[in-house]
């Protein structure tokens, strides 16, 4: 049962605002959606093909959002910047930041057309700024990977998810075989290594992920951590 306030926004609505948005920016040839989510809840990660950015030789990272809705109403209509890594497939998402828009399905449909329409181009717009994030970590240098992964325990993380982040990190700077076994990571990880390589570590655990929303929050503080260290 839905009161009167209840606004409808079925995701034909929405996409069919979001297709006018882009349009009008000049990216609706070219915007590709790189990964969906369907069910109780819609996720579509939208991307920018040609404004990706080589951030390190062959490592190309593009920009885009993150658009969900529930036409069930069991969440609000969201707009996430996110950056999307090609050589990897990994995202991040900005959730915290100022240009995340949350709307509840409460009001005036064509009040939240207008917002989604002014809330698009504002997470476009800062999706494309944490790309010069990412390029500004790859010369932030970590002297020990081991203690910077015990300090993400500050973002409240567990003992389980920095050890599997150090995993990555070891798996994706080439120290372990993908297939080896974790063990004991003490010595492979007590080395230096960049805030690029950890964020990406962070993004590439997420990945790992089966729950859609575990995988989105650990994005989100993978975030987080590119923000702290690169502000």
């Amino acid at each position: 049962m839905m009161s009167d306030r209840y606004a409808a926004i079925d995701d034909d609505f929405l996409l069919d605002v979001v297709d006018g948005v882009l349009s009008k920016s000049g990216f609706r040839d070219d915007a590709l959606v790189r990964a969906t989510s369907t069910g109780p809840h819609t996720i579509l990660r939208v991307t920018v093909p040609s404004a990706g950015v080589e951030v390190r030789k062959d490592d190309i990272i593009e920009y885009g959002l993150d658009i969900a809705n529930s036409e069930l109403g069991l969440r609000s209509v969201q707009v996430t910047p996110v950056t999307h890594r090609l050589v990897c497939t990994n995202g991040m998402r900005a959730w915290r930041s100022d240009a995340a828009l949350r709307m509840r399905h409460v009001g005036d449909p064509d009040r939240l057309r207008e917002q989604l329409r002014d809330a698009i181009p504002v997470a476009f717009a800062e999706a494309r700024g944490d790309i010069a994030r990412w390029k500004k970590a790859t010369e932030v240098l970590i002297s020990d990977a081991l203690d910077e992964i015990e300090n993400l325990r500050a973002f409240g993380l567990s003992g389980n998810e920095t050890q599997a982040i150090g995993r990555s990190l070891a798996v994706t700077t080439g120290l372990l075989a993908a297939e080896a076994p974790t063990g004991d990571l003490t010595h492979l990880l007590r080395s230096s290594t960049s805030a690029f390589e950890l964020a990406n570590a962070i993004t590439s655990t997420a990945r790992e992920r089966t729950d859609v929303t575990a995988r989105l929050n650990m994005e989100s503080l993978g975030h987080r951590y590119l923000v702290s260290k690169t502000s």
